[in-house]
Protein backbone atom coordinates (compact mmCIF):
# COMPACT_ATOMS: atom_id res chain seq x y z
CA UNK A 1 0.00 0.00 0.00
CA UNK A 2 1.39 3.31 -1.15
CA UNK A 3 0.11 6.48 0.80
CA UNK A 4 1.17 9.45 2.20
CA UNK A 5 -1.13 9.43 5.36
CA UNK A 6 -0.07 8.12 8.42
CA UNK A 7 -3.74 7.07 9.15
CA UNK A 8 -3.38 4.40 6.33
CA UNK A 9 -0.29 3.30 6.81
CA UNK A 10 -1.81 2.13 10.85
CA UNK A 11 -4.82 0.79 9.07
CA UNK A 12 -3.46 -1.15 6.66
CA UNK A 13 -0.56 -2.58 8.76
CA UNK A 14 -2.90 -3.83 11.57
CA UNK A 15 -4.54 -6.46 8.66
CA UNK A 16 -0.58 -7.32 8.21
CA UNK A 17 -0.18 -5.48 4.91
CA UNK A 18 3.29 -3.61 4.30
CA UNK A 19 3.02 0.31 3.97
CA UNK A 20 5.34 2.24 1.95
CA UNK A 21 4.93 6.00 2.97
CA UNK A 22 5.49 8.60 -0.21
CA UNK A 23 5.70 12.23 -0.80
CA UNK A 24 2.62 14.04 -0.90
CA UNK A 25 3.33 16.22 -3.80
CA UNK A 26 2.40 13.27 -6.28
CA UNK A 27 -0.49 14.39 -8.71
CA UNK A 28 -1.77 11.34 -9.38
CA UNK A 29 -1.78 7.42 -7.66
CA UNK A 30 0.77 6.29 -10.80
CA UNK A 31 3.32 9.06 -9.71
CA UNK A 32 2.92 7.83 -6.07
CA UNK A 33 3.66 4.14 -7.01
CA UNK A 34 6.12 4.68 -9.36
CA UNK A 35 7.97 6.32 -5.98
CA UNK A 36 7.05 2.97 -4.00
CA UNK A 37 8.07 0.06 -6.58
CA UNK A 38 11.34 2.71 -7.12
CA UNK A 39 13.79 -0.35 -5.41
CA UNK A 40 11.65 -2.87 -6.86
CA UNK A 41 12.67 -5.12 -9.22
CA UNK A 42 9.70 -5.81 -11.38
CA UNK A 43 8.75 -5.86 -15.40
CA UNK A 44 5.22 -5.38 -15.13
CA UNK A 45 3.77 -2.57 -12.37
CA UNK A 46 0.21 -3.14 -11.50
CA UNK A 47 -1.55 0.23 -9.89
CA UNK A 48 -5.25 -0.34 -8.48
CA UNK A 49 -6.24 2.08 -6.81
CA UNK A 50 -7.72 2.95 -3.80
CA UNK A 51 -11.16 3.63 -4.45
CA UNK A 52 -11.86 0.54 -5.98
CA UNK A 53 -12.27 -2.40 -2.93
CA UNK A 54 -14.14 -4.26 -4.53
CA UNK A 55 -11.21 -5.74 -7.12
CA UNK A 56 -11.28 -9.32 -7.82
CA UNK A 57 -8.31 -11.22 -7.94
CA UNK A 58 -9.24 -12.33 -11.71
CA UNK A 59 -8.91 -8.59 -12.54
CA UNK A 60 -5.42 -8.34 -12.36
CA UNK A 61 -4.83 -11.29 -14.71
CA UNK A 62 -7.39 -9.50 -16.95
CA UNK A 63 -5.23 -6.32 -16.81
CA UNK A 64 -1.82 -8.03 -17.11
CA UNK A 65 -2.78 -11.02 -20.15
CA UNK A 66 -2.24 -8.07 -22.70
CA UNK A 67 1.06 -7.10 -21.83
CA UNK A 68 1.97 -10.80 -21.78
CA UNK A 69 0.09 -11.58 -24.94
CA UNK A 70 1.58 -8.40 -27.23
CA UNK A 71 5.05 -6.80 -26.61
CA UNK A 72 3.93 -4.15 -28.67
CA UNK A 73 1.52 -3.29 -25.30
CA UNK A 74 2.93 -1.15 -22.67
CA UNK A 75 0.23 0.32 -21.16
CA UNK A 76 -3.13 -1.38 -20.00
CA UNK A 77 -6.37 -0.86 -18.23
CA UNK A 78 -10.17 -2.53 -17.72
CA UNK A 79 -13.06 -1.74 -18.80
CA UNK A 80 -16.80 -2.86 -17.39
CA UNK A 81 -20.28 -2.30 -19.93
CA UNK A 82 -22.76 0.43 -18.56
CA UNK A 83 -25.97 -0.58 -18.08
CA UNK A 84 -27.32 1.82 -15.70
CA UNK A 85 -28.41 5.66 -17.05
CA UNK A 86 -27.12 6.94 -13.41
CA UNK A 87 -23.51 5.72 -14.47
CA UNK A 88 -24.07 7.00 -18.05
CA UNK A 89 -24.35 10.32 -16.44
CA UNK A 90 -22.34 10.33 -13.55
CA UNK A 91 -19.54 12.69 -13.90
CA UNK A 92 -17.15 10.55 -11.34
CA UNK A 93 -17.98 7.82 -13.79
CA UNK A 94 -15.08 7.91 -16.06
CA UNK A 95 -16.56 6.73 -19.42
CA UNK A 96 -14.03 5.04 -22.10
CA UNK A 97 -13.61 4.64 -25.86
CA UNK A 98 -11.76 2.53 -27.74
CA UNK A 99 -10.68 1.20 -31.62
CA UNK A 100 -11.56 -2.06 -32.66
CA UNK A 101 -8.90 -4.02 -31.25
CA UNK A 102 -9.36 -2.11 -27.85
CA UNK A 103 -6.80 0.72 -28.34
CA UNK A 104 -8.24 3.95 -26.01
CA UNK A 105 -9.36 6.64 -28.19
CA UNK A 106 -10.86 8.61 -25.37
CA UNK A 107 -11.55 8.99 -22.09
CA UNK A 108 -14.00 11.00 -20.50
CA UNK A 109 -16.66 12.13 -17.48
CA UNK A 110 -19.01 13.02 -20.11
CA UNK A 111 -21.50 10.41 -21.70
CA UNK A 112 -19.54 8.96 -24.58
CA UNK A 113 -19.81 7.88 -27.34
CA UNK A 114 -23.05 10.10 -27.55
CA UNK A 115 -26.06 8.19 -28.75
CA UNK A 116 -27.47 10.72 -31.68
CA UNK A 117 -27.91 7.97 -34.30
CA UNK A 118 -30.46 5.07 -34.84
CA UNK A 119 -27.41 2.79 -33.65
CA UNK A 120 -25.74 2.78 -30.39
CA UNK A 121 -22.65 1.27 -29.61
CA UNK A 122 -21.90 -0.14 -25.81
CA UNK A 123 -20.91 2.39 -23.50
CA UNK A 124 -17.86 1.49 -21.23
CA UNK A 125 -16.71 2.50 -17.65
CA UNK A 126 -12.80 2.54 -16.81
CA UNK A 127 -12.19 0.12 -13.95
CA UNK A 128 -9.44 2.29 -11.35
CA UNK A 129 -6.50 -0.19 -11.93
CA UNK A 130 -3.60 -0.36 -14.50
CA UNK A 131 -0.55 -2.28 -15.62
CA UNK A 132 2.76 -0.99 -16.85
CA UNK A 133 6.05 -2.27 -18.22
CA UNK A 134 8.47 -0.30 -16.13
CA UNK A 135 9.92 1.75 -18.94
CA UNK A 136 6.14 3.19 -19.51
CA UNK A 137 6.19 3.64 -15.26
CA UNK A 138 9.82 5.56 -15.48
CA UNK A 139 8.38 7.25 -18.63
CA UNK A 140 5.30 8.65 -17.13
CA UNK A 141 6.44 10.55 -14.11
CA UNK A 142 9.05 11.91 -16.53
CA UNK A 143 6.57 14.07 -18.17
CA UNK A 144 4.52 17.26 -16.62
CA UNK A 145 0.50 16.31 -16.59
CA UNK A 146 -0.90 17.43 -19.27
CA UNK A 147 -3.95 19.30 -21.06
CA UNK A 148 -6.42 16.80 -21.33
CA UNK A 149 -5.11 14.77 -17.69
CA UNK A 150 -6.15 17.84 -15.97
CA UNK A 151 -9.21 18.56 -17.96
CA UNK A 152 -10.54 15.32 -17.59
CA UNK A 153 -8.44 14.47 -14.25
CA UNK A 154 -7.58 10.75 -16.00
CA UNK A 155 -3.96 10.15 -15.83
CA UNK A 156 -3.86 7.92 -18.25
CA UNK A 157 -4.20 10.88 -21.01
CA UNK A 158 -0.95 11.37 -20.27
CA UNK A 159 0.22 8.63 -22.29
CA UNK A 160 -1.91 9.41 -25.00
CA UNK A 161 -1.06 12.85 -25.41
CA UNK A 162 2.08 11.39 -25.23
CA UNK A 163 1.37 9.41 -28.04
CA UNK A 164 1.53 6.06 -26.41
CA UNK A 165 -1.09 3.55 -26.54
CA UNK A 166 -3.08 2.39 -23.98
CA UNK A 167 -4.94 -1.07 -24.20
CA UNK A 168 -8.38 -1.10 -22.68
CA UNK A 169 -9.05 -4.80 -21.47
CA UNK A 170 -12.89 -6.32 -21.36
CA UNK A 171 -14.07 -7.32 -17.97
CA UNK A 172 -17.33 -8.82 -16.85
CA UNK A 173 -16.45 -8.42 -13.23
CA UNK A 174 -18.43 -5.39 -11.60
CA UNK A 175 -16.95 -2.98 -8.84
CA UNK A 176 -18.42 -0.24 -7.22
CA UNK A 177 -15.59 2.62 -7.31
CA UNK A 178 -15.65 4.95 -4.14
CA UNK A 179 -16.02 8.63 -5.46
CA UNK A 180 -18.93 9.76 -2.80
CA UNK A 181 -20.03 8.90 1.07
CA UNK A 182 -22.89 6.98 -1.03
CA UNK A 183 -20.59 5.41 -2.53
CA UNK A 184 -18.49 4.40 0.50
CA UNK A 185 -22.39 2.76 2.17
CA UNK A 186 -23.54 0.98 -0.80
CA UNK A 187 -19.89 -0.65 -0.60
CA UNK A 188 -20.03 -1.38 2.76
CA UNK A 189 -23.73 -2.96 2.31
CA UNK A 190 -21.90 -4.93 -0.27
CA UNK A 191 -18.87 -6.02 1.83
CA UNK A 192 -21.65 -6.74 4.68
CA UNK A 193 -23.70 -9.15 2.39
CA UNK A 194 -20.34 -10.70 1.11
CA UNK A 195 -19.20 -12.03 4.43
CA UNK A 196 -22.18 -13.11 5.93
CA UNK A 197 -22.81 -15.07 2.93
CA UNK A 198 -18.89 -16.28 2.68
CA UNK A 199 -18.47 -15.37 -0.21
CA UNK A 200 -14.83 -13.32 -1.05
CA UNK A 201 -17.01 -11.34 -3.78
CA UNK A 202 -19.90 -9.10 -4.22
Amino acid sequence: MATDDDRIVDAVESIGVTAVMTSPAHPTGTDRVAEAVGEVEADIVVNIQGDEPLIEPAMITEVVEPLLRDDAVAVTTLMHPITETADALDEDVVKVVTDLVGNVLYFSRSRIPFPKGPVSSQMYKQVGMYAFRRPALEAFVGWEPTPLEMTESVELFRFLEHGWTVRAAKTEHHTVAVDTPEDLERVRAILDVTMEGGRLHA
